[in-house]
């Protein structure tokens, strides 16, 4: 029985998930409940659902489960056991790099998963997509099927200038046959935009996560 590694491990796990279970050399039991996470993660972005409501809920919720349990069974383990027989990879040689290892890569995450897994999360500058979507909220987007030519009219799409690369929310309100989208905004008595290229469009809104101006989240964003 050890309360400190128990602490320790608990601290660690919340920190970087699985580092609690390095440290108390039960590295298998962690790569078990990751490996579960990963597998969700692998299926919702090749099924497309993660970019939908849905599925990104249910990405979530793993991922909230994989935290929990990394803190959880850390902290049970250490208390009962404490660190066993301290495996190689136990070690403070290994729990510090890998530590830095694992915050540097995830810190390119937020772009590489637009491209890798088909979704990326918005927050919203402007009120010009009001009512539909208001300054300050957080949307989803599905990154993978923005790709394609031919939206639909009425699709909400986020638009990014091959100059600035500043991304803005506009609506699709046709496209022309030179392969450019006529866009517009929701807010009314707004006016009409012409020539936004069809490679300028890096996503689809699909819902909205988080509304502080209304107090609302999950909220899926239909056509018009």
């Amino acid at each position: 029985m050890s309360i400190p590694h128990a602490a320790f491990g608990a601290v660690l796990g919340f920190a970087v998930p699985g580092t609690g279970h390095l440290y108390l050399g039960r590295a298998r039991r962690f790569l078990v409940v990751f490996a579960i996470f990963a597998a969700t993660v692998i299926g919702a972005a090749a099924s497309g659902a993660i970019s939908k409501l849905p599925g990104f809920a249910v990405v979530v919720v793993a991922g909230i489960g994989m935290l929990l349990f990394s803190v959880i069974d850390s902290a049970i383990l250490g208390f009962r056991a404490g660190r066993g027989t301290r495996p190689w990879y136990s070690r403070w040689y290994f729990l510090v790099p890998w530590i830095v290892a694992t915050s540097v890569a995830l810190m390119p995450l937020m772009t590489v998963r637009e491209s890798l897994l088909g979704y990326g999360t918005f927050h919203v500058p402007s009120a010009l997509m009001a009512p539909t979507i208001r300054a300050g909220d957080i949307v989803l987007a599905d990154t993978w099927s923005a790709r394609r030519t031919g939206l639909p009219e009425g699709t909400l799409v986020v638009v990014q200038s091959p100059e600035t690369g500043v991304r803005v929310l506009r609506r699709i309100k046709w496209e022309e046959d030179d392969g450019t989208y006529v866009v517009t905004f929701d807010l009314p008595f707004s006016p009409i935009e012409r020539g936004v290229a069809a490679t300028d469009v890096v996503a689809i809104i699909t819902a909205v996560l988080w509304s502080p101006a209304r107090g609302e989240c999950c909220k899926t964003v239909e056509k018009k």
